[in-house]
C-alpha cells in the first residue's frame, strides 16, 4: 500500500524578477506534486524509493525544480529514527555554484513528471527501528511542507539464496543472486558487481524487492537464461512452498503455479529462453519430474514424472544455447559398484542415459555441475571420495555426445579432515563457459578449492548452504552470508 504525504499545488507566478523574467510558461499554470513510499516497511540495504509526482494541471508546458537533482535546494528533506536520534537533513555531496539557478523538468500540459530518489542511500539507511520522513519544497516565494510518514526498517534474515546468472552471456557489472528474506517472506534481488575483476574485488550494489511470496514459502527459484536478461521487457522470480510452486512476474501479482508433491525439491537453476517459458526439474525420494510455467495468463503443468530406484544424492540442471534450447538435468546416485549419474533430457519424458563412475562414493551434500556445449553435448562434474573414511576425493567429469556418458576421473586429492559440503561450478562468461571450479567445507569450518596453495583456508564469512560457486572471467566466486547486505561473495581461493 502506498504511503502519500498529500498533494500541493504550485501557482503560476504573476511577476517578473528584477534581473530577468520567469518562464512565462509557469507564469500561467499550476503544478500538483504527490510523494509517496510504496509501503511502510523496509529491510536494511533495501531500496526504498521515494516517488515524487509533478502532474501539469494547466493548457501549457511548466518547468519547475527538477525533484531529481538532489543539488537542486528547493526539495529538501529531514529524517529521525534510532539511525539519527536527533534528526538529520539531507546534505548532497555537490551543491550547485548558484542556487537560485536550479536544473528544471518540463512537463507537458495535461501530463505527470515521474521522479524517485533512494532514500536508502540519501541517508544510509542500515539500522532497523521506525522512521519518520518529512520533505519541502520552496520555490519563488511558494512553499509547502509534506509529511511526517513513518515507516520501519526491520533486520529480517535470509531464508534463501539462489545465483541468477545469464548463462554465457553473463556480463561483470550485473551479477545478480535472488533471495527470500524477512518474515513474512519476500523475494528480493541482490545486485553485485566485479569492481576490479584482475583481483578479484567484488562488490554489493543494490537490493530490490523482486516479488511476492506465500507466507510458506521456504526457497527460491531462480531462473538462468542463456541470453542477455536485460535485453528483455519480462522478469520471472521463483519460489517454492511446501506442494506448490510460483514463478512471479515481479510485484505485479501475476504468477503462475504448479503444484508438486509435498515432499518435493527444485533442482537448481530452473531454466528459461527468451520466450520465458521456464522448466523446472524436480525431485523427490522416489521419482524426478519436469514442469513447465509459460508466461502468464497461460497455465503451467508438469510435463512427465519418472521413477527413481536409487534415493538421488544431488543434481543440478542446465540450458543449452539458442536456438535449440535444449534442457537437462543430472543426478548422482549411490551404487554398489560406485556412484551413479545419470542424465536427462527434457524432451524425453523422463528416458536417462547413464555413467558409473566404479568405487567412487558420493560426498555429504553435494552439488554436482552441468553445462551444455554449442553442439548439444551435455557435461558433469562432480566431486567424489574413493576411500571409506572419504578423505581422498577426486574430480569425475562425464561427457555425454549422443550415447552413454564417458568418464574422466582426475587425481585424488588428500583432505586433513572430513568434509560436510561440496561444490563444483561451470563458468558462466562467455570466455568461461566449460571451466570448472569446485570447493569443500570442512567439518572445522575451513575450506579447500581447486585453486588452494597453501590447503585449507577460512573464509571470512560463512558460506551459504547449499554451497553455490559463480565462475566469471578470471576468478570463481563462493556465496557467503553477511550481517549487513545478507548475501555477499568471496574470491575462490
Amino acid at each position: 500500500m502506498a504511503r502519500s504525504f498529500g498533494w500541493m499545488v504550485l501557482a503560476g507566478m504573476a511577476a517578473a524578477s528584477a534581473v530577468g523574467r520567469a518562464p512565462a510558461q509557469e507564469r500561467s499554470s499550476s503544478v500538483k506534486i504527490r510523494m509517496s513510499l510504496d509501503g511502510d516497511r523496509f529491510l536494511a540495504r533495501e531500496s526504498i524509493l521515494l516517488k515524487i509526482e509533478l502532474e501539469n494541471t494547466g493548457s501549457s508546458p511548466v518547468e519547475v525544480p527538477s525533484p531529481e537533482d538532489l543539488r537542486n535546494p528547493q526539495f529538501s528533506y529531514h529524517i529521525t529514527g534510532p539511525q539519527f536520534p536527533e534528526g538529520m537533513a539531507f546534505k548532497p555531496r555537490i551543491t550547485l555554484p548558484d542556487p537560485n539557478k536550479p536544473t528544471f523538468l518540463k512537463i507537458a500540459a495535461g501530463q505527470t513528471g515521474y521522479v524517485q530518489q533512494p532514500l536508502n542511500l540519501m541517508f544510509g539507511l542500515t539500522q532497523a527501528g521506525r522512521y519518520t520522513l518529512t520533505a519541502r519544497y520552496a520555490w519563488k516565494g511558494s512553499s509547502e511542507s509534506f509529511g511526517p510518514i513513518s515507516f520501519s526498517i526491520d533486520a529480517g534474515s535470509l531464508g534463501s539464496a539462489q545465483v541468477m546468472a545469464d548463462d554465457g552471456f553473463q556480463k561483470a557489472a550485473r551479477l545478480r543472486v535472488l533471495g527470500l528474506v524477512g518474515n513474512p517472506p519476500v523475494v528480493y534481488q541482490f545486485f553485485f558487481q566485479e569492481a576490479r575483476p584482475q583481483l578479484g574485488e567484488i562488490k554489493f550494489v543494490d537490493m530490490m524487492r523482486a516479488a511476492k511470496a506465500p507466507a510458506n514459502a521456504r526457497t527460491v527459484v531462480a531462473p538462468w537464461t542463456n541470453f542477455n536478461r536485460a535485453n528483455v521487457f519480462f522478469a520471472r522470480y521463483g519460489w517454492q512452498a511446501p506442494g506448490a510452486m510460483g514463478l512471479e512476474a515481479g510485484m505485479s501479482g501475476d504468477e503462475v503455479r504448479v503444484a508438486l508433491p509435498p515432499d518435493a525439491a527444485v533442482i537448481a537453476p530452473a531454466l528459461m529462453p527468451k520466450d520465458g517459458t521456464a522448466t523446472v526439474f524436480a525431485r523427490t525420494p522416489s521419482s524426478l519430474m519436469m514442469a513447465r510455467l509459460p508466461l502468464p495468463p497461460n497455465a503451467g503443468s508438469v510435463q512427465w514424472t519418472a521413477p527413481v530406484t536409487t534415493p538421488i544424492r544431488g543434481a543440478a540442471a542446465a540450458l543449452g544455447l539458442a536456438p535449440r534450447n535444449q534442457t537437462f538435468v543430472v543426478t548422482v546416485s549411490q551404487t554398489a559398484q560406485g556412484a551413479e549419474l545419470r542424465l536427462y533430457d527434457g524432451e524425453g519424458a523422463g528416458k536417462s542415459r547413464t555413467a558409473e563412475v566404479k568405487s567412487g562414493r558420493v560426498l555429504p551434500d553435494s552439488e554436482p555441475a552441468l553445462w551444455v556445449d554449442e553442439k548439444g553435448g551435455a557435461h558433469a562434474a562432480v566431486l567424489l571420495a574413493e576411500d571409506n573414511l572419504m578423505h581422498r576425493v577426486f574430480l569425475a567429469e562425464v561427457t555425454w555426445d549422443g550415447g552413454e556418458g564417458k568418464v574422466q576421473r582426475w587425481a585424488a586429492e588428500q583432505l586433513p579432515r572430513a568434509s560436510t559440503a561440496s561444490v563444483v561450478a561451470y563458468g558462466v562468461t562467455a570466455a568461461g563457459r566449460g571451466r570448472s571450479s569446485w570447493a569443500l567445507l570442512l567439518d572445522d569450518g575451513t575450506m579447500v578449492s581447486n585453486v588452494s596453495r597453501y590447503g585449507p583456508y577460512r573464509p571470512n564469512r560463512p558460506p551459504v548452504l547449499p554451497l553455490q560457486l559463480v565462475g566469471m572471467e578470471t576468478h570463481t566466486y563462493l556465496m557467503v552470508a553477511d550481517p549487513v547486505d545478507f548475501v555477499g561473495f568471496e574470491m575462490l581461493r
